[in-house]
């Protein structure tokens, strides 16, 4: 029975094959001995759904059961009685019978104290069994009711003999054979806690915790519970590496520390972060052979504590043996938690007598890992310094998650221990509002342009919006709006944001972080606050600074690794507003009236010699020359068109705050300087709004300071790019201005300069004749002020040449505007100017084009389209694709012009300019007519 249903008679199978048969055979031997109803038979045989007469089937079976029998030798060993059945078979016949008369037998012997008789009674009785009880007996109501309980005495016979054999000394053993068990009965709790004892008793302590996490997880997952008080205390033993006493009871069991403080509500955003520390959450059971550890770092306020108290409180029920908390005190004064003071608190909390804590450092350190060996828990080190403070805080093995947050991104940590670093940004503008919406509820929407306002005077920080909403909760009658505008006062958002807390007060969180710094950086800090953002490289910083580009990297390194700036992209920091009024408030009271301006004159300096050193690169013809630089500035190394080029987008945004901080300074003369170094940039890229309003500015200063000379130049800037817009009112309104203002001052070659413009702006306005004279004017003037060998002239003299090529083309002279613009282009090739050649090739293509010349015409457009594409100038890039667009037009090859006005089309979209409507119009309508 114990096992499959087998016959045998004097060592002879008895061969009883019909499934009905067998069912009632096995009914029979349960009850070896015993009556046996037809009804307990019937159950056995049909279970709930009996046949019209069981009565007749039962009989019917029986009486061929009894053939079969005593056709094997067997006699009669069946016997009928008033409606039941009875089999002789004695319990040392049957194994079920062998098996019980077996564990009594060690029942006695383990009364007497026998563990040998007991051990071998046991191992006797368990050999009994060959299987599953009843495994080929096809009935439901015998594996419902009798099979389970025969399972059950085969489980704690197996159980017993497990113990026995660990009092013999016998665990090695019995690990093998534990495994199996416990893999086969995985809810089976005492299997579990006879595996924990032996992998204990043999010194594999880990792997004795992992099997108790294992079953933990099994009975959660299977049955919804934890593992029964003997298992837990079990565990705490093995966490105190003690044994467990005879009544199964641990002296000082650790405990399970529930340390997470309250989470943060609302809490808002950081979904990318939470779904990172998700995925970090599933490296935990993948590796158990070290901790899973992560830093989150990031500048003062940015909410490091809410995020990782948040997601701490999310996921502390996959922690079962609990979460440690401490704030290490990174940042205060004075008050950095040594290790050796957490590591006491640590054990402490986890349950550890004073009497067993020892002393020094490396004790705590070994007593600390051999209890968190195999453990799984969440451990949180919040505002933390360094690694030096960190590292001894870690735990050895597998099992833990360890989060650490930091003012400092613990490069030491994270380079030591691979842990995965998380640098938290400021909020978005879109979590920022939710946040204030979420905390200050329905009146938001009311004031929504405030709300706007107050978001970006807190820079996005999460503290200071967690300020304000607290100012307005306990004051009722505070509006946002009035929030705002004291954000928005004189005295800066900073003073609005001050409050009693120190915990919450703005200026003292940063000073936590500014007092960690060394002196140079503190200073450096001091005096970013002097540049006109939104971010600086190391060479003006540098400049800034007074010192060396190499001193100025170490030094922002260290601003990077305190947060307090941020290198957003390689080569170039900056910080947000709230820092930087930080900063203005510190310099402003620790530096002297002559450093912060010294510091503002060499910055300056600094983006002007740059800049100059662009433009030569760029453009190198009419540009101004300019008064000395500080001696001890440092500009950046630049040495081709590419690097300059380069220089100016990156710098795009700071050169015109630059610009402004000039002219506040009382520096216009760096301020248009600085604004005509940008000119052909502008041009090249097509800024033309960037160069309408720093040429303005410039225009402004100019007169302000009664310079007529720069007055001229600014208006000449101005002609051009309006008359590059379409404003030809305006434009030539600039341009006579300019004309006027040096034919007074006697500059002939500015003079020069501004009749080629004028020129450009009369023909933008249509006004062909008259371009084509102020045009020739200029061309003149050219030929009398300067020689051959001056290369300046020589080259904005082919490019006034040029001009007048293209008014007679105009004009439909095709023939002459092909002289002019041929020769001009030999200039220009000679001289190697690539920009007028660009230009100039245009001009050819063009006239070629109105000649029905197209093969012509496109190689010219070709050829200008290279040039254009090679020097960046995007605007010129998609005037020629527009050209070349028509001459493929023009010789039926329609779908090389498709594609050449779609090209134009995308770089208009791309510049904003007013073309891309055109082009896109024409090309629907070519769709249209196809």
């Amino acid at each position: 029975m114990l096992g499959t249903l087998q016959s045998y008679i004097d060592d002879r199978p008895v061969q009883i094959s019909a499934p009905k048969h067998r069912i009632v055979l096995a009914r029979l031997l349960v009850d070896a001995g015993r009556i046996v109803s037809l009804e307990a038979l019937a159950q056995a045989v049909w279970d709930a759904e009996p046949p019209a007469d069981p009565r007749r089937a039962i009989q019917l079976y029986v009486t061929r059961l009894r053939a079969q029998l005593q056709h094997g030798g067997a006699g009669q060993l069946i016997h009928t009685h008033s409606n039941a059945y009875s089999i002789d078979v004695k319990p040392h016949q049957l194994d079920l019978g062998r098996f019980v008369s077996l564990r009594e037998e060690a029942r006695r012997a383990a009364a007497e104290g026998d563990l040998e008789r007991e051990a071998k009674a046991l191992e006797r009785a368990l050999a009994q069994w060959r299987g599953a009880p009843l495994a080929d007996i096809p009935s439901e109501s015998l594996h419902r009711e009798t099979v389970p309980h025969l399972r059950e005495l085969w489980l704690e016979a197996l159980d017993r003999r497990i113990v026995v054999d660990q009092r013999r000394g016998k665990h090695a053993d019995l690990i093998s054979e534990l495994v199996d068990v416990t893999a086969k009965h995985p809810t089976q709790e005492r299997f579990w806690a006879r595996l924990m004892s032996s992998l204990q008793a043999t010194g594999r302590r880990a792997d004795a915790l992992d099997a108790y996490h294992t079953l933990r997880r099994v009975l959660s997952e299977q049955l919804g519970i934890d593992p029964s008080d003997e298992l837990q205390s079990l565990h705490a033993s093995i966490l105190l590496d003690a044994a467990p006493s005879a009544s199964g009871s641990t002296a000082g069991a650790l405990v399970v520390p529930r340390q997470l403080p309250p989470g943060v509500t609302p809490f808002v955003g950081r979904e990318a972060e939470l779904a990172r520390l998700d995925a970090l959450l599933l490296e935990r059971d993948r590796d158990r052979h070290a901790p899973v550890v992560v830093t989150v770092s990031g500048t003062p306020g940015v909410g490091k504590t809410a995020l990782v108290t948040h997601w701490a409180r999310r996921v502390a029920d996959g922690f079962p043996d609990g979460q440690l908390w401490i704030n290490l005190h990174g940042y205060d004064r004075g008050q950095a938690l040594p290790p050796e003071q957490v590591l006491t608190r640590f054990l402490r909390a986890l349950g550890l007598p004073e009497g067993r804590i020892p002393a020094g450092t490396d004790g705590l350190v070994d007593l600390y890992r051999s209890i968190m060996d195999g453990r799984r828990m969440l451990l949180v080190f919040d505002n933390a310094r360094d690694a030096e403070q960190v590292s001894p805080l870690l735990p050895g093995a597998g099992g833990c998650l360890v989060l650490v947050t930091s003012r400092r991104p613990l490069t030491g940590v994270v380079a030591s221990t691979g842990a995965d670093p998380i640098i938290l940004d400021l909020m978005s503008t879109q979590d920022a509002r939710q946040l204030l919406e979420r905390r200050l509820g329905d009146g938001v929407d009311a004031e929504s342009a405030a709300v706007d306002e107050v978001v970006r005077r807190c820079a996005r920080l999460p503290l200071a919006l967690a300020v304000v909403a607290a100012r307005v909760a306990t004051h009722p009658q505070f509006s946002i709006r009035s929030i705002a505008a004291e954000l928005a006062s004189a005295e800066g958002p900073l003073t609005a944001l001050a409050a009693t807390d120190p915990v919450v007060d703005i200026p003292v969180v940063f000073s936590w972080s500014y007092d960690a710094l060394t002196v140079d950086a503190a200073r450096l800090f001091r005096l970013l606050a002097l540049h006109p953002g939104p971010d600086i490289t190391p060479a003006a910083a540098a400049s800034l600074a007074g010192t060396s580009p190499e001193s100025a990297k170490v030094l922002l390194r260290e601003l990077g690794d305190a947060y307090l700036v941020t290198e957003q992209v390689p080569g170039r920091f900056g910080f947000h507003d709230l820092l930087r009024d930080y900063a203005h408030r510190l310099t402003n009271s620790q530096d002297s009236r002559e450093e912060r301006l010294a510091s503002r004159d060499r910055c300056l300096d600094h983006y002007l010699v740059t800049a100059r050193t662009a433009a030569e690169l760029v453009h190198p013809w009419q540009l101004p020359a300019f008064g000395s630089p500080s001696t001890d500035v440092v500009a950046e190394d630049l040495r081709d068109y590419e690097q300059a080029l380069a220089w100016f987008r990156a710098e795009r945004h700071v050169l015109s705050a630059v610009i402004q901080q000039a002219a506040d300074s009382c520096r216009p003369d760096r301020s248009w300087q600085i604004a005509a170094s940008l000119v052909e940039y502008f041009y090249r890229e097509g800024y033309w709004h960037d160069w309408v309003r720093t040429s303005s500015f410039a225009l402004d200063q100019a007169i302000q300071h009664g310079d007529r000379l720069e007055q001229a130049r600014a208006h000449r800037s101005l002609a051009r790019v309006h008359a590059r817009l379409g404003h030809a009112e305006t434009a030539l309104e600039h341009s006579d201005l300019g004309i006027r203002l040096l034919e007074e001052i006697d500059d002939r070659v500015e003079l020069a300069h501004a009749l080629s413009v004028g020129g450009i702006v009369l023909s933008s306005g249509g006004r062909q004749r008259e371009a084509l004279a102020r045009f020739q004017r200029g061309f003149d003037l050219y030929g009398e002020v300067g020689g051959v060998e001056d290369e300046a002239v020589t080259i904005a003299r082919a490019t006034t040449l040029n001009g007048i090529g293209w008014v007679h083309a105009l004009l439909g002279d095709y023939e002459r505007s092909l002289a002019c613009c041929e020769e001009a282009l030999s200039t220009l090739i000679e001289r190697g100017d690539p920009f007028g050649q660009a230009a100039t090739w245009d001009s050819i293509g063009y006239a070629h084009h109105h000649l029905g010349r197209y093969e012509q015409a496109i190689g010219c457009y070709r050829t200008a389209l290279d040039l254009a594409r090679r020097l960046g100038a995007r605007h010129m890039e998609a005037d020629f694709l527009t050209h070349l667009a028509e001459s493929y037009d023009q010789s039926a090859d329609r779908r090389a012009a498709d594609l050449a006005w779609k090209q134009a089309l995308a770089v208009f979209t791309e510049l904003g300019h007013r073309d891309a409507h055109r082009v896109r119009s024409l090309l629907r309508e070519r769709r249209t007519k196809t």
